[in-house]
This record gives structure tokens, sequence and C-alpha cells, in this order.
């Protein structure tokens, strides 16, 4: 980037008019790569060149046939009474940014149960949704990706049935766990429910932490520091409670920090933060393969979650298993799905770690 220190200020908000430019003329590709670029853009949009408002055009553009696609379904899934939760990057948009749009982000993430697969399947495809080949790295990826072309942009939705393809950490959270503590938010005539504050938090520190280990995009950063300033007591008690549970209170406590640190102090912080021991080892970054797998099986806790584990990551739904082997004819699937099965586990157990899984 040009400028390290006027990149500090920007973040703070105290870069002059001056350095906003050359930043924007200079760095424009790296912000928006950070995903920083729209909301350091906007409070300078009346000032700065044309040729730098085409670029904030273009991501007020993608975020509106987002949003507009995504509204249209879920008032569809809720018609069909499918309970969802949002979470990452377009609940986040929507709920702690002034406009969704200084949130960008490549996809939408939903969770919903493995039951309502079918029924969401059906409903993208209604919409005009195809479902994406997998792109995954992960050697058991619990997520099917749909994709339609709108006015030649795309607009990706990931459908969730676990928050996460890791299951290093002691206790899996399920969809009951995220579904009690969260959010309702109403926008737009379509009421949006989302994940609480303290799992908002939690997902963005450990994704980061567990799939992107050596990234450290400013907007995730910006995220936290968002949300921190809108958590309650009892959130905060939540958050603490829910990562000393996990192991991961000071993976979590060091983003919240680093968020500070970019973004600005936040009075209340030290307050709100209690002990910082926690009950378990925290996972390794940046596992893959067998590794993985094995360090998920040693953390799910007790003889019930270690079986659940082994049942999702070797039996997925049937739903996931037609989409990733592309089986049309439903006779067909249904006598094969055995061989599948067997084809997936030994192609997961003795394929290098970072290929593509079975």
């Amino acid at each position: 980037m040009h400028s390290p220190e006027a990149i500090k200020r920007a973040l703070k908000g105290k870069a002059t008019f001056q350095e906003m430019t050359q930043l924007f003329t200079n760095s424009w590709d790296d912000l928006e790569q950070q995903g920083i670029a729209a909301l350091l853009a906007e409070p300078f949009l009346s000032q700065i060149p044309q040729q730098l408002k085409s670029h904030y055009h273009h991501l007020l553009i993608n975020d509106l046939i987002q949003t507009r696609e995504l509204f249209r379904i879920l008032k569809d899934l809720a018609e069909k009474g499918v309970n969802y939760i949002l979470f990452k990057g377009s609940w986040l948009g929507h709920r702690y940014y002034s406009s969704s749009y200084l949130r960008p982000r490549v996809d939408t993430d939903i969770l919903i149960t493995r039951e309502n697969l079918t029924l969401v399947k059906e409903t993208l495809l209604e919409h005009g949704y195809l479902i994406q080949p997998p792109a995954s790295r992960e050697r058991f990826p619990q997520i099917i990706s749909y994709k339609p072309l709108v006015n030649g942009r795309e607009s990706v939705i990931d459908v969730h049935w676990h928050w996460t393809n890791r299951r290093i950490l002691p206790y899996a959270l399920t969809f009951a766990d995220f579904y009690r503590h969260s959010e309702v938010f109403p926008k737009n005539n379509v009421t949006l429910r989302g994940t609480g504050p303290a799992h908002s938090i939690f997902i963005t520190v450990m994704h980061r932490y567990l799939h992107h280990p050596e990234d450290t995009h400013l907007i995730w950063y910006k995220d936290i520091h968002l949300i921190v300033s809108a958590m309650s007591d009892h959130h905060w008690r939540l958050l603490a409670n829910l990562s000393r549970k996990q192991g991961v209170w000071e993976i979590v406590l060091a983003d919240i920090k680093q968020s500070q640190t970019l973004f600005g102090a936040l009075p209340h912080l030290q307050k709100s933060i209690h002990s910082t021991s926690h009950c378990f080892p925290p996972p390794k970054k940046g596992e893959q393969g067998n590794q993985a797998i094995w360090a998920d099986f040693l953390g799910s806790k007790g003889i019930k979650n270690k079986g659940y584990f082994l049942l999702e990551t070797l039996f997925p739904p049937m739903t996931f298993m037609k989409w990733r082997y592309k089986i049309s004819n439903r006779y067909t699937f249904y006598g094969l799905l055995p061989f599948l099965y067997l084809w997936r586990i030994l192609m997961g157990t003795f394929c290098q770690g970072g290929k593509k899984p079975g």
C-alpha cells in the first residue's frame, strides 16, 4: 500500500483530504482487497475524482443486486416456514453498518438445519439459482453453493448445515445454539434473522483463525470493532463464557484488541473483559488433511460429540451427495449411494491435504 501511516490515520478518521485523495489514487486496489475501499471513500464521495467514483459505484451496484436477491429468497423461505440464520459478511453489513454496501462480500452465508436442505434447494432452484461444483479444499465440506447470473453479475448463496467445516472446538455449536441467541432485524419490509453479537464475534474470529490464518483483512477487524461497540454486558458474558468453554478466549480477545488498535479505543472494553483463563488448549492454525480431521475428532468433547462428528463427516446428507457426484437419475443415485459413501471415505482418508475432497 502507498502509505501505512496514512492508512492508520484514515482508519481512525484522522487523515486529511489530501492524504485520502493520494491513498485512493495510488492504493484503491489494495484498499478494495482489504474490504475497506467504500468505507474510507464514503465521507469524501462528493470530492474524490470521477474515475474513482466508478469503482465506488461498482461496489454499490453489486450490493444492490446481492440485497435484492437475498430479500426475495428470505421472503419465500419465511412463507415456507424455514428457520434460517444469516451470518458472516452479509448479516454484518445489514446489521452493523450504516449501509450494507460498506461491507463488501463475495457471497451470502445462510445456516439451516440439515432437515431443510431439500426444501431450501427447491426454493433456490425456483428462483433461478444453479448448484455450483464443489470448490472447497476441505475434505468433507458441509456447505452447498448456489449461484445465478443476475444482470451479468454473480450473487452467490452458500447454504450451511454447520457454521464451519472444522470441528476442532470441544463443544460443537448447533443450529439451536445460534438460533437461541439470534437477533431479528427488520429492514425494507423484510425481517432478517442473524447471529447475535457474541456469536457474530466468535464466528468472525474463528473463521479467520481456522480457515484463513495468514490473512488479516482489515474489514474483519472493522466488523469486530462495530459489533463490540454495540455489545451489552449480557453479550460480553455470553462471549466470554462461550470462548472460555471452547478454549479460545485469548484468541478472541487478541482480535478484539487488534480492532481497537486499528479503528480506535473502545472506552468500555476494559470494564467488560474479565479473566482470560480457559478450559482447553486452543486449536492450531492452518491444520489440513488427516491432521485436521484427527484434531477435530480429538477436540470433540465426549463420546456423543465424537460420534456426531464422525457421522456428519463420513455420512453427510443425501442432498449433498447428489450435488457432489451429479447423478440425476433417482434410482441410479440410490443404488450407488452406499458405494459413493465408501468412495468418499477412501478418498478423504488417503488423499493428501489440500487436494479436492472425494
